[in-house]
């Protein structure tokens, strides 16, 4: 943008007069600038480039002074400032002995505001619980106030700043439907805001987080997963991700060790899905299976070095691999405490031992599931199945943790791989 600047000319000019000058002259010379101006000041020009700005002196002294108002632009070249007049009577000319004085005043311009109304800011209301789609997607719906006619912009982020935010512009609804591909970084803020006929923008609402569906498929080694819990006689223990896969790998004998990510579970009624699988040199009692309902002391890191900050109680699905071609040894157990003596947990046995059909081989991938519901109820499902139930409502409650299990028995050498791992809320 051009800025215009408004400029005061003074121009004072001295005539120079020589001593062979007639005093007569002098005085007709005086007597002609007395009894009339020469000529009247200027009007206010705008400059342009190469132009000659031309002002004409007046008054009735040598000292005349006259001031022309000329507006120059910043971008704009000016020629000099010339000033001529003829002297009455003597036919000259007075036009170079000037001596010219400038000084700007910038104008300023006041822009006053634009008043207007602004626009109500709507009520984010709710945010639904994730709908499953399918085993990789879902579905979460946002729900705002109407608070006039225009349209509506909704927003929604991982992160709590919205620095990665998805805008949806959704017209004059007052909700959306969001798809989302299930993940490890399962946290999700919204907030809305909304847009006049006239193009006037509301302030953002509230913002809402809830939670999507958990889903981890082991191919972003940074998403969590460790050891966090293991027995104290015997540590020569292993986690690693590997060929998108988790692995748990015990080398001794009566070992066992659990792997997780530490991520709370945020619902009462929750579904913990995973697919697992022996490896193909798994030898008789090895097993795996999946704990929840654990707990953590969020006072210190989880492990710790005397294994007591995280996990000291959970349940536990215990499922063993036996040498039958087709069926798994499973066992539901509640873990009040872990022995003093080697780690090994204690608690009270939920649903015994049972041979399940699984399909051959036995050892391979197969698909298995805890429900439990916030009245305590535990159902346990094996390539969609259900296989086993149970009923303990004592670590009941959202905020626990979740994880996969390892063991071995008399037999040395447990590898245990995790394929992928879903936690969902359930009805």
């Amino acid at each position: 943008m051009r800025r215009k600047l408004f400029y005061q000319v003074k121009q004072y000019r001295t005539l120079v007069v020589g001593s062979i000058l007639p005093i007569m002259f002098m005085f007709l010379l005086v007597q002609a600038l007395a009894a009339q101006p020469i000529v009247t000041a200027a009007d206010v020009t705008e400059a342009q480039h190469g132009a000659t700005v031309q002002n004409a002196l007046s008054g009735n002294n040598f000292g005349a002074q006259a001031v022309a108002g000329v507006v120059f632009s910043d971008t704009t070249s000016v020629e000099p400032i010339t000033n001529t007049g003829n002297v009455t009577g003597s036919d000259s000319l007075v036009s170079d002995d000037a001596v010219i004085a400038a000084t700007d005043a910038v104008t300023q311009y006041i822009y006053f505001p634009i008043i207007f109304k602004p626009a109500p800011t709507p009520n984010l209301l709710s945010v639904s619980s994730p709908v499953s789609l399918n085993t990789n997607t879902f579905r979460l719906t946002a729900n705002w106030s109407n608070v006039g006619s225009g349209q509506y912009e909704l927003q929604v982020a991982k992160l709590p700043d919205f620095s990665d935010a998805q805008s949806y512009n959704v017209g004059n609804a007052t909700s959306k439907a969001v798809d989302h591909n299930a993940s490890h970084n399962f946290e999700y803020y919204h907030r809305v805001r909304f847009i006049t006929d006239n193009g006037v923008v509301s302030g953002w609402s509230n913002v809402i987080k809830q939670y999507g569906v958990y889903m981890d498929h082991f191919d972003d080694p940074n998403s969590g997963w460790m050891i966090r819990r293991e027995d104290t006689d015997d540590t020569d223990n292993y986690s690693y991700y590997e060929n998108n896969n988790f692995v748990l790998k015990l080398k001794g004998r009566w070992d066992f060790a659990i792997g997780g990510p530490m991520v709370k579970v945020p619902w009462e009624s929750y579904r913990i899905e995973t697919s697992i699988r022996f490896d193909p040199g798994v030898d008789n009692l090895h097993s795996y299976g999946l704990i929840w309902g654990g707990d953590w002391d969020h006072g210190g890191v989880c492990p710790d070095a005397s294994m007591t900050s995280c996990l000291n109680h959970y349940y536990r699905l215990n499922i063993i691999w036996y040498g039958s071609p087709s069926s798994l040894r499973n066992q539901i157990k509640r873990i009040d405490y872990h022995d003093s003596e080697n780690g090994a947990g204690r608690g009270v046995e939920l649903a015994g031992y049972y041979d399940t059909g699984v399909g051959a081989p036995s050892g391979d991938w197969k698909t298995w599931a805890v429900e439990y519901y916030k009245d305590g109820t535990i159902k346990v499902f094996v390539n969609g199945a259900l296989a086993r139930t149970a009923k303990d409502a004592t670590f009941a409650g959202a905020g626990t943790y979740f994880g996969v299990l390892a063991t071995s028995n008399e037999y040395a050498g447990t590898e245990i791989w995790t394929d992928w791992l879903r936690v969902s809320p359930l009805p």
